[in-house]
């Protein structure tokens, strides 16, 4: 886009962001790795398709007396392991019931993430346990964190360098 045109669409931002009726916030998108940019929902065809299911020992801390020593999770995409926030449970799952509020430690770096209460998770399914990735699943990004709705980043800074770039917006540079 020449830069008249790059003007006119930032000053028709601004305006908007001004009259309330655009905001900037922190939120999913679709990401698309050919364009290298989000795309719209409308624009997305989900479709389903055959994955695998890894499974993960997430070890409990300060376990005491309770039986279990570790939670199995399971999951189709083990590299968002390093972005998740907590492993859930269901309130009513009477195998979990008592570890609600303990510390796992997440695979491969044994940062400290709680297990929560939270009624997505099936206790027919699997283990019963899910892991919250609030950063990359449209699915878990309600699952309220209880550690301050923290979200861990799953790209690394360097794979978006030269793909994302910021710009402050003044006066000077819309006008």
């Amino acid at each position: 886009m020449d830069e008249g045109l790059s003007k006119a669409v930032l000053k028709v931002f601004v305006e908007l962001y001004r009259q309330g009726l655009i905001y900037k916030d922190k939120r999913l998108v679709n990401w698309d790795p050919k364009l290298l940019t989000a795309i719209s929902d409308l624009e997305v065809v989900p479709t389903e398709s055959q994955g695998h299911l890894w499974y993960f020992k997430y070890p409990i801390q300060n376990a005491g007396k309770l039986k279990k020593k570790f939670i199995t999770v399971a999951t189709t995409r083990p590299e968002t392991m390093l972005g998740d926030t907590a492993v859930a449970v269901h309130p009513d799952d009477k195998r979990w019931k008592p570890y609600i509020g303990k510390m796992v430690a997440l695979p491969l770096t044994d940062r400290l993430i709680p297990i929560i209460a939270d009624e997505h998770a099936d206790p027919e399914q699997g283990s019963g346990a899910v892991k919250i990735t609030p950063a990359h699943d449209f699915n878990r990004k309600t699952v309220i964190d209880p550690i301050g709705g923290k979200r861990v980043g799953v790209i690394p800074p360097s794979d978006l360098a030269g793909v994302v770039q910021m710009h402050e917006v003044t006066e000077d540079n819309i006008n």
